[in-house]
């Protein structure tokens, strides 16, 4: 579960980089 929600965190942050 950690590593998943490690790439939701990572994904959420990609999108607000744009």
């Amino acid at each position: 579960i950690e590593k998943f929600e490690k790439a939701a965190v990572e994904l959420g942050k990609g999108s607000s980089k744009g």
